[in-house]
């Protein structure tokens, strides 16, 4: 049997688009404070969407185990269950690096900010039973986000 190179170029393919629609002010997030890890606060997800060419859902719900870190990035931690259009749940995972906090917080404010300083990176994973959405249990994806009105807007990609 050949071995596969680690060589090989990563390969992208689109995957979707998804929003994720954070809590509001009636419903702030519980602030952790500091903690080993960083700046801890956990949020709800409390609605989004998912679109794409294999896959269309809505979010339920979900939570956000964000660490704000020293250096100034945030490490999302988010699991959110989604519904797909024929009835599945699915729960998406993902994590990343989202750098520079302060532009985001700008952003999040509605203040001017330089979007250009932003790297917004994120790896996520899928679990679910349906036999049709089985796939999605072999998928790690990658993405790039944004903040948008409401909430963050991402496009994701399969590592092919």
């Amino acid at each position: 049997m050949a071995a596969v190179s680690p060589d090989r170029p990563i390969e992208l393919e689109f995957l979707f688009e998804f929003l994720m629609e954070l809590a509001s002010a009636s419903k702030p997030a519980h602030d952790l404070g500091p903690t080993p890890s960083g700046y801890r606060a956990v949020g709800s997800i409390t609605g989004g969407w998912v679109k794409g060419p294999r896959i269309n859902a809505r979010v339920i719900e979900g939570i956000d185990y964000a660490i704000r870190r020293p250096d100034n990035a945030l490490v999302p931690d988010i699991r959110v269950v989604i519904e797909t259009d024929d009835g599945a749940k699915i729960l998406m995972s993902y994590k990343g690096v989202i750098e520079p906090w302060d532009e985001i917080l700008k952003a999040r404010k509605g203040e001017p900010y330089d979007e250009s300083k932003i790297n917004w990176k994120v790896m996520i994973t899928f679990e679910t039973s349906a036999e049709k959405y089985d796939w999605l249990n072999r998928t790690q994806a990658v993405g790039r986000g944004a903040v948008v009105e409401g909430g963050f807007h991402y496009r994701a990609y399969e590592l092919v």
